[in-house]
C-alpha cells in the first residue's frame, strides 16, 4: 500500500475476510440454540450431560507449576508495546519486538516460566 493508505487497504479488504464475518454470524447463533450443535460438539455435549465430565484438560497444576504473576504481568508489555509503536515513531514491527523484548526480560527476571517454555511462546 502506498505510505498512508494502510487502514484504507485494511477496511476495503474486509468484505473478503469471509471466515470471521461468518463465525461473527453463526456463533451467536449456536449459542442461542438457533443452529443445533452438530459432529464433535453434539457429541460433547452429550457425555458432559450424561456423565458430568466436560473432557476439559485440567491444567491448574502446568500454572501452578511456574511462578504466580500479578496484573504487572499483562499490563507491562502492553504499556511497552503501545510506548514503543507510538512514541519513538509510528512503527509497529518497532513496537512489537521492544514489547516482546519487554517480555522476554520481566519474565525471566521474575522466573515465571522457563526460558525454554518463555522463547517457544514468544516465536
Amino acid at each position: 500500500a502506498p505510505d498512508g493508505q494502510g487502514l484504507t487497504l485494511f477496511i476495503q479488504s474486509i468484505p473478503f475476510m469471509f471466515y470471521p464475518i461468518i463465525a461473527v454470524l453463526v456463533v451467536p447463533l449456536v449459542v442461542l440454540g438457533f443452529i443445533p450443535q452438530f459432529g464433535a460438539m453434539k457429541v460433547a455435549e452429550q457425555r458432559a450431560e450424561m456423565s458430568g465430565e466436560s473432557g476439559a484438560i485440567d491444567d491448574r497444576v502446568d500454572a501452578m507449576a511456574f511462578g504466580a504473576g500479578g496484573p504487572s504481568t499483562f499490563f507491562l508489555p502492553i504499556a511497552a508495546l503501545l510506548f514503543f509503536t507510538v512514541f519513538p515513531s509510528v512503527d509497529l514491527l518497532r513496537g512489537v519486538i521492544a514489547g516482546i523484548l519487554v517480555t522476554v526480560i520481566y519474565f525471566a527476571n521474575l522466573r515465571l516460566m522457563p526460558l525454554s517454555e518463555l522463547f517457544d511462546t514468544c516465536t
